[in-house]
């Protein structure tokens, strides 16, 4: 999908995370290591846990959470160099 075309803004790649295992500060690391130099997003899904058991709302989003929360998360990007955006400059 063009978003531009669409007068959106998007950044040229875009990566999902599999937390299939156990989403840890370490594998994030992992993923964002293996980011190509430039502008990224990284698709997440936090939540606090509250669905049933294997729903998208389960246990999972939590654990996504409290892996994106870790306070040594901060320390880890600045050391990739990566910078953090939430877009609400975007024109």
């Amino acid at each position: 999908i063009d978003f531009a075309s669409w007068g959106c803004i998007a950044p040229p790649r875009f990566r999902g995370f599999d937390w299939s295992d156990e989403p840890t500060l370490e594998r994030l690391e992992s993923l964002l290591r293996a980011l190509p130099e430039g502008d990224a997003e990284l698709m997440v899904h936090p939540g606090a846990g509250n669905g049933p058991p294997g729903s998208f709302a389960g246990e999972d989003r939590r654990r996504e959470t409290e892996a994106l929360c870790d306070p040594r998360l901060p320390g880890r990007l600045a050391a990739l160099r990566i910078v953090l955006w939430d877009g609400r400059e975007a024109p």
